[in-house]
């Protein structure tokens, strides 16, 4: 409409500029006069009027994107208030829109709500959470769960450009495998800094450990001839990725 809005206007100045010339009244100085002023103040008029355009095209944009993101945390809310067990991980897309929203508190409350299997997504954003809000023992605590229950998490975080994993497929992702690691990373990985990276790449010790303790005990529930070797998905390495 504004730039509709505009070229109307350049017609009623074009109509403006043909009744001075019309005029035999006035003289020519006052002509040139008239027709500069004219021409000056549609410039100006164009120029505002597009600079109204953009701000409001992207105000709007800005104002839709944050909506969403309220409009999808009620109806996550919602979801986990009618059905608290959650397998439809509602509670892992809740995650992403507070950490979206800076809620941090909110996050802390939903990782205390599933204190056990909360899902990978959520003690990592509970890190995230924690870290932003100062208290670096509860982060610290916090990593070191998530840690234990996704290692691979935390260790492409430390890439510097991880590679997408062999045979990666978002609809179908096992817990622990490097796939699982790589969905993670690119739906996350904006949201670690400088700041957060450094207090995780203190915990490349931890990672390490879980990840031997992890291959060492594969099959441990066979004997030793039927195990077979460790599975390539769980290693980052194996998998293509770094």
């Amino acid at each position: 409409m504004c730039i509709g809005g505009c070229g109307y206007g350049r017609r009623v100045v074009a109509g403006c500029l043909s009744e001075v010339f019309l005029l035999r009244r006035f003289g020519a100085v006052n002509r040139f006069l008239l027709l500069f002023g004219f021409l000056i103040l549609g410039v100006l008029g164009e120029v505002f009027c597009l600079w109204c355009f953009l701000y409001i095209i992207v105000c709007r944009r800005n104002c839709l994107k944050t909506w969403n993101l309220v409009k999808a945390v009620e109806i996550f809310e919602n979801l986990i208030n009618v059905y608290p067990s959650d397998n439809i991980g509602a509670r892992i897309k809740l995650a992403q829109c507070y950490l979206s929203l800076n809620k941090y508190k909110d996050i802390l409350k939903l990782a205390a709500k599933y204190p056990e299997g909360a899902s990978a997504d959520v003690e990592y954003a509970a890190v995230l959470a924690a870290l932003k809000l100062g208290d670096t023992h509860k982060g610290s605590r916090y990593l070191d769960k998530a840690i234990n229950s996704a290692p691979l998490i935390a260790e492409i975080l430390l890439l510097s450009l991880p590679k997408q994993p062999k045979a990666f497929h978002e609809a179908n992702l096992i817990c622990g495998s490097a796939s699982e690691a790589y969905y993670y990373w690119l739906h996350n990985h904006l949201f670690w800094d400088e700041n957060t990276l450094a207090f995780l790449n203190t915990k490349r010790d931890l990672i390490e450990q879980v990840k031997a303790d992890r291959r060492n005990n594969w099959g441990s529930a066979f004997p030793p001839k039927e195990r077979g070797d460790y599975p390539a998905i769980f290693s980052l390495q194996a998998s293509g990725v770094c």
